[in-house]
């Protein structure tokens, strides 16, 4: 009991500290000088922001416009908050580096034909939140989009970088991000115990939402894993590429999401201990894959994948391919999950290939226009992006079964020379 009442007056004397630690002095962008033209206003950000630690800046229905790029560095337990009745920043890169502790919230990030815009949260930041902000852009002379997106991300440029000092601890939540030139929502290189939610991606020229375990290019393939993430209850559309996709990732779950008209339908490469579940998901041309794309197994295979209970519209990649499509992976489950079937010639409803311990049933695949050629296809097929393939995993250890095939006959093509002894198909096909 002594030590009961002990505990309980640490406790006391630790919370008011912490709480003073915390509080925050309330300032205005006025406070700071002129915001009379969008160019005296930036100028002005500029300065609240080389003090922003320990306090909260409330910015002004007005536009500000930064003409040089602008980093927030080494700062702490702070806050930048827009105004709901107006207002936007011009910017062109944005970025919050090494900080933590802090809550951007309101903000309206907008993208011109004179300056391309990127926000950015990189390197050793923690405990931090996104949210409630807005994202647009204009289109440039050729079209694209002038805003890069939320990007997230760890040090490139650091050899050490790693989970100790990459974005942790953080949430991105009831945004809303339109026209983007790249991902709407990016995590990526390290980034790790984070949440994703109620966001809405609009008209992103590339991903909706994107996990990510590298840094760089498409040529990039040096893995920085990202690890225990959640996205979930975000509502993406019209994506040039894919709704989502993760890369080389750990433990993500991807959860009541409702991806609507994206070019591709759902990606994972190299992921382990994923869970997608309750999904609505659509893709007009790329199928649901779990795959590893033109990456060698090297790099990471999918293993211990749970797909159930969603909602899939989709088509294959390419000829040869399946709607879903499952290769260079172990241990995959996918379960009562309803698929309709986007029509394609010579492509199959499933595809497995490259693949070990493979779990499909109680599925309902519904066909949409023609009969698809084949159902189901163990038959491998070059990789449509290099025109070459990868070296790759036996296939065995299959079992698909108690599925439903409506609008469609049996139809299996196998791989010469892979024997049906580690294949179960018992299905239902009307």
């Amino acid at each position: 009991m002594r030590i009961l009442k002990v505990l309980l007056c640490m406790c006391l004397l630790i919370t008011p500290l912490a709480a003073c630690a915390a509080k925050l002095t309330t300032v205005r962008l006025e406070d700071y000088g002129e915001v009379m033209t969008p160019e005296a206003a930036g100028e002005t950000l500029v300065k609240a922001l080389n003090d922003i630690s320990g306090k909260r800046l409330l910015l002004p229905p007005t536009l500000i416009r930064l003409t040089h790029d602008f980093t927030v560095k080494d700062c702490s337990n702070f806050e930048i908050v827009g105004n709901p009745f107006g207002g936007r920043i011009e910017c062109r890169i944005f970025m919050i580096l090494d900080c933590q502790d802090f809550v951007v919230d309101g903000l309206s990030f907008y993208g011109t034909k004179e300056q391309f815009a990127s926000f950015y949260v990189i390197g050793n930041c923690h405990d931090f939140e996104i949210c409630r902000c807005s994202c647009d852009s204009e289109k440039d002379e050729d079209g694209n989009n002038t805003f890069y997106g939320i990007h997230i991300c760890g040090r490139a440029d650091d050899p050490n970088t790693s989970f100790a000092n990459s974005p942790r601890n953080f949430k991105v939540h009831d945004n809303i991000v339109r026209n983007t030139r790249y991902d709407g929502i990016l995590a990526h290189g390290h980034c790790s115990d984070f949440v994703i939610e109620n966001n809405t991606v609009i008209a992103p020229q590339c991903i909706g939402i994107e996990v990510e375990g590298r840094f760089g290019d498409v040529n990039t393939t040096t893995v920085h894993p990202c690890r225990r993430g959640i996205v979930r209850d975000n509502f993406i559309s019209d994506c040039g590429d894919w709704g989502i996709l993760l890369m080389w990732s750990d433990n993500i779950t991807v959860t009541r999401n409702e991806s609507r008209n994206a070019f591709g339908t759902f990606l994972s490469i190299g992921c382990t201990n994923l869970k997608v579940t309750r999904n609505i998901l659509e893709g007009t041309h790329k199928g649901f894959e779990v795959s590893q794309e033109f990456f060698s197994i090297q790099k990471g295979i999918n293993k211990g994948i749970k797909i159930r209970n969603n909602e899939i519209s989709c088509a294959a990649r390419e000829a040869g391919r399946g709607a879903v499509d499952i290769r260079h992976s172990d241990n995959v489950d996918f379960r009562n999950n309803t698929v309709k079937l986007i029509y394609k010639p010579q492509s199959s409803a499933v595809s497995v290939c490259s693949s070990v311990d493979v779990t499909m049933v109680d599925n309902v695949f519904q066909t949409v226009g023609e009969e698809l050629p084949e159902t189901i296809s163990f038959a491998d097929v070059i990789d449509p992006e290099t025109g070459s393939d990868v070296q790759e995993l036996s296939v065995k250890g299959i079992r698909i079964t108690r599925n439903r095939f409506t609008g469609q006959r049996e139809k299996v093509k196998m791989q010469p020379g892979l024997s049906g002894e580690n294949i179960t198909l018992r299905n239902t096909f009307n």
